[in-house]
């Protein structure tokens, strides 16, 4: 019995002996099969390495320092005179328009009259244009309340528009459908009966929807 407990306690301090050594006070220790890859640099390291660079970049491009005593462009002598913006002399109907512009446009509001007229012609011809910058102005016309000629669009140049006159009271009206870009529907106008006598000559500056109106009576 003695030698069994014999073996048995030489057994258990042969394997106490045969441990690898990578086991110590109940820790593992493993080696790396190969070596680790390099670890990216830290913000930190950036940052300095920026400084570092802009520091010595600095050095070699000083930034240019102005003294007090510096005077610059003298923009207050002969340069203003340089750089002023040259004055331009406008034809008198644009300066017209340029007054009218700059009128309040709540005094353009309302329909405008041009009297009446009598005349034995059977038509009249009305000569329209566009007199200061041409930018969309369109109107219709119309005779006793009724469209006659629609969407006419106002050139720089004259043209005619005919209307034919019935014996007795013809209302013509031109009324603004818009006011182009720049303001009132704006133009010159002439009318001259078919033998050729000028009945009107006039311009207008119409906010959108109201009209020129003139009557014409055709005697018999």
């Amino acid at each position: 019995m003695k030698t069994l407990f014999l073996t048995l306690f030489l057994l258990a301090t042969a394997c106490l002996y045969a441990q690898p050594e990578k086991f110590s006070s109940g820790s593992l220790l493993l080696t790396p099969k190969k070596e680790a890859p390099l670890q990216p640099k830290g913000a930190e390291q950036k940052s300095s390495e920026v400084s570092s660079w802009m520091k010595n970049y600095q050095k070699q491009n000083p930034t240019p320092s102005f003294s007090s005593e510096d005077k610059g462009v003298d923009f207050t002598g002969q340069y203003r005179k340089q750089y002023a913006q040259k004055e331009i002399t406008l034809p008198k109907y644009q300066t017209d328009l340029k007054l009218e512009k700059e009128q309040d446009l709540s005094a353009l509001r309302g329909d405008k009259s041009y009297g009446e007229f009598n005349s034995t012609a059977d038509g009249v011809g009305i000569f329209c244009r566009d007199y200061a910058d041409v930018d969309g102005d369109i109107v219709d016309i119309y005779l006793n309340d009724e469209l006659v000629i629609s969407n006419v669009y106002l050139r720089g140049d004259f043209q005619r528009l005919h209307i034919p006159l019935k014996v007795g009271f013809n209302k013509i009206e031109i009324k603004a459908l818009n006011q182009g870009l720049y303001g009132p529907n704006t133009a010159e106008f002439l009318v001259i009966d078919d033998q050729n006598q000028t009945l009107i000559n006039q311009t207008w500056a119409l906010l959108t929807g109201y009209k020129a109106r003139f009557v014409i009576v055709k005697d018999k």
